[in-house]
């Protein structure tokens, strides 16, 4: 057998530098979507159910996220999950960019914010 390597010098510190802490994230451009946007009190007119998913019998929810301004107003709509049916994700964009909103409130002042709205294609 053989014997083990024998360490004749002294362990001693090495001088290492750690690395630079890594920089801070950016701040987010668009605001988190939060439910403090009171979307129970927007203007709302229900999509119109297309024509030919209505003979069908095309059924489905479309969950949106909506972009607004500060005023309520709609700045964007984007489909966060289809409902499986162009024509019917297609009518609730389109819905939606008609509505207003309740503008969400920080620090007293009217801010702009996102919301996550299920618009829901149901028959019967």
């Amino acid at each position: 057998p053989e014997d083990p390597p024998v360490v004749l010098d002294t362990p001693r510190a090495v001088d290492t530098r750690a690395p630079p802490p890594a920089p801070p994230a950016p701040p987010s451009s668009v605001p988190d979507i939060g439910s403090s946007v009171d979307a129970s009190s927007r203007a709302m007119n229900p999509p119109q159910y297309p024509r030919e998913e209505l003979r069908r019998g095309t059924q489905g929810t479309t969950v949106l996220i909506v972009s607004i301004d500060a005023n309520g107003g709609v700045l964007d709509v984007e489909v966060e999950r289809s409902s499986g049916n162009r024509n019917l994700d297609r009518e609730a964009v389109k819905a939606a960019r008609r509505w207003r909103f309740n503008p969400e409130v920080r620090d007293g002042r009217k801010v702009s914010s996102r919301v996550r709205v299920p618009v829901e294609f149901k028959l019967g």
